[in-house]
């Protein structure tokens, strides 16, 4: 099998859809939608991915401030493996 035919038929273990990541969790769109990711080498979907809008951006901005005291107190150390 060549490499062609190898990232043809090859499985990656990518999830069937990605939420946003906010305040520590992973939360669905505040739209409920999705757009549709795909392959640059089969042209196939990979899953779906948030079609995240303002109200995205404001629920991640408000988490972000939240947490900027405290992350601002964590060792590099430990930041880095968070």
């Amino acid at each position: 099998m060549n490499k062609v035919e190898f990232s043809r038929t090859a499985k990656v273990p990518f999830a069937k859809r990605y939420d946003n990541y906010i305040g520590g969790k992973w939360v669905a769109p505040l739209s409920g939608k999705y757009f549709e990711n795909i392959s640059p080498v089969t042209g196939g979907p990979l899953g779906e991915v948030a079609r995240s809008d303002a109200r995205d951006i404001e629920a991640a901005l408000d988490a972000a401030h939240k947490a900027k005291d405290a992350w601002g107190r964590t060792s590099a150390a430990a930041s880095a493996l968070i």
